[in-house]
């Protein structure tokens, strides 16, 4: 209540969703600085593509990586890398920024240098695991194949451990088109996952147009999965579906020991989240993946 009575406009209390504070922060935004015809503020504008641009010249981006784990046994089978902006302004948050990157024209630049930041620090410890870099189908459907190519020609990473984690599937207008770009990258070597799988409808179109090598369960889903019939009937699915196709199931979001020992129970084939291992620097993985400890 102070904290408002002092100018503050909104809050949240712990725990709460990256969602959820995004959509507050558009919010809040929209209230404060949105003109009538829907555009920010021209000075605020001014400031967030300097800011973007700063990001891009200078390639503030921190990677970081979180282990992905196979559940029976318990083993490392790879990283996803996330790649933080070393920024002390709102795009501090990756979400902010890759949002409103995309909405000013840097989203492929910035996704370029993030992808070229995480094989570069990736290539001194992963070994023969495999690397998960998120993928928004623009950059698919952009002109930026030859440059991917190259940061892969320059890195010590082998293409065929390389797993592009399908993001934002709104974005994906044409199914059919998008997947005949995205052959030319399964073609040079790639592997594709879609994530959050049980969220909604377009997951499951996702899967159909990409069809993928790995499928990322819906962390919404995971979350204290042991308590509510509906949702261990969702990923009883989802895991049937990935053992008929040959596929890798991977539980996204497991913070609890109860929702491992269930998932484990359900027959799902790996998984991430805090439980196991929170995201790490590059610095803290150098003396290799068998560094990474396992959870009791």
């Amino acid at each position: 209540m102070e904290g408002l009575y002092l100018g503050a406009d909104d809050y949240l209390t712990k725990p709460f969703e990256y969602e959820e504070l995004v959509a507050r922060m558009e919010a809040v935004m929209r209230r404060g600085s949105i003109r009538k015809n829907g555009r920010l503020a021209s000075h605020e504008e001014e400031l967030i593509i300097r800011e973007i641009r700063k990001i891009v010249d200078e390639e503030l981006i921190v990677p970081f990586f979180q282990p992905v784990f196979l559940l029976n046994p318990l083993q490392l089978y790879g990283f996803e890398a996330l790649g933080r902006p070393a920024t002390n302004s709102i795009l501090s948050n990756p979400e902010v920024l890759f949002k409103l990157a995309l909405q000013f024209g840097f989203y492929q630049e910035l996704e370029m240098i993030s992808w070229k930041k995480a094989v570069a620090s990736a290539g001194k410890f992963l070994e023969d695991k495999k690397l998960f870099l998120n993928c928004n189908p623009y950059l698919v459907e952009g002109q930026k194949f030859p440059v991917i190519k190259s940061i892969f020609e320059q890195s010590r990473i082998n293409v065929n451990n390389v797993i592009l984690e399908i993001t934002e599937r709104s974005a994906i207008s044409d199914f059919k088109i998008f997947y005949e770009y995205l052959n030319r990258y399964r073609e040079y070597g790639f592997k594709f996952a879609v994530d959050d799988v049980g969220g909604g409808y377009a997951s499951l179109e996702a899967i159909v147009a990409t069809k993928p090598e790995v499928v990322k369960i819906d962390r919404h889903i995971v979350h204290e999965v042991g308590k509510d019939s509906f949702k261990r009937s969702i990923v009883k699915f989802i895991v049937a579906f990935c053992k008929e196709n040959s596929l890798l199931s991977v539980a996204e979001g497991i913070e609890r020991k109860e929702d491992l020992d269930i998932l484990i129970g359900l027959g799902v084939d790996a998984g991430q989240g805090y439980y196991l291992a929170k995201p790490s620097s590059a610095a803290n993985l150098r003396k290799g993946p068998k560094a990474v400890s396992l959870p009791l």
